[in-house]
């Protein structure tokens, strides 16, 4: 691999929620933040990985830590998700162009006031 190629990685990472707390993994490089909101975790997972590269390249040990994987659940939850959500879009796309589907409202009063109309 050439060192262009290396100056430069895409990290993967994730956010869930679990007990009422927000968990950030970034697989790439094994770290792990929690919070009580998304954007709280996210953050406080950049400043981890901020603090990690800065470390790895200031000892000159980027060979050494970088990558350093995540638990294999982790990739699981990670390409579970990306498979389901583009597997549910090229399903409903099919269903909705194979059937000319649509979704609308349609909202029935179960205890019309008199004069009112049962629909609409």
């Amino acid at each position: 691999m050439s060192e262009e190629k290396k100056s430069e990685i895409q990290l993967r990472c994730l956010s869930f929620s679990k007990s009422a707390k927000v968990i950030s993994v970034c697989l790439d490089l094994d770290l792990f933040a929690e919070a009580n909101s998304f954007e709280e975790s996210r953050d406080k997972l950049f400043d981890a990985v901020i603090l990690y590269v800065q470390h790895a390249i200031g000892n000159n040990e980027i060979s050494k830590l970088i990558p350093r994987r995540a638990p294999l659940k982790y990739f699981a939850l990670y390409y579970g998700n990306l498979l389901l959500s583009v597997i549910g879009k090229k399903l409903k796309d099919l269903i909705e162009n194979y059937y000319n589907f649509r979704r609308y409202p349609f909202p029935v009063h179960l205890n019309p006031a008199e004069g009112t109309p049962l629909f609409g």
